[in-house]
């Protein structure tokens, strides 16, 4: 749940992107968004993966079907996203026009690389583009 709503009592549209934000990492780490048979620090899902950026371990909490299968630019581009998404504060999170944008451009940078490489991809913490991976 939008934190400002749980400060304020008043759903925004930014509270509907916060939501938005939260099914993406449901999608990309293949869990829901609350699950209280984990340790306390993964109950939520939105707050683990912001604890996850901030120690450079985002990657891991990526589901094992999809490792392997993400471009880098791809996963760093779709992660920047949800991560804005699920911001503390409304006025940080994107619009979302620009959650589209995002997502859309995330789509073609996969593209991109299945066309380009034809191979397995990989995305580990220490490839170039995870560590370029800063969300104010």
């Amino acid at each position: 749940m939008d934190p400002e709503y749980l400060r304020r009592q008043q759903l925004t549209k930014k509270s509907d992107v916060y939501s938005f934000g939260v099914v993406l990492f449901e999608i990309i780490c293949a869990r829901p968004a609350l699950n209280t048979a984990l340790v306390n620090e993964q109950i939520n899902l939105a707050l683990w993966a912001n604890r996850c950026h901030q120690r450079g371990i985002l990657d891991q909490i990526v589901d094992p079907y999809l490792k392997g299968k993400i471009a880098p630019e791809c996963f760093k581009k779709f992660a920047e996203t949800a991560l804005k998404c699920v911001s503390d504060q409304g006025i940080k999170r994107p619009s979302m026009y620009d959650v589209l944008r995002n997502l859309e451009y995330s789509l073609q940078l996969q593209e991109s690389a299945e066309e380009g490489i034809g191979g397995k991809m990989d995305i580990q913490e220490g490839s170039s583009s995870m560590q370029n991976l800063v969300i104010p």
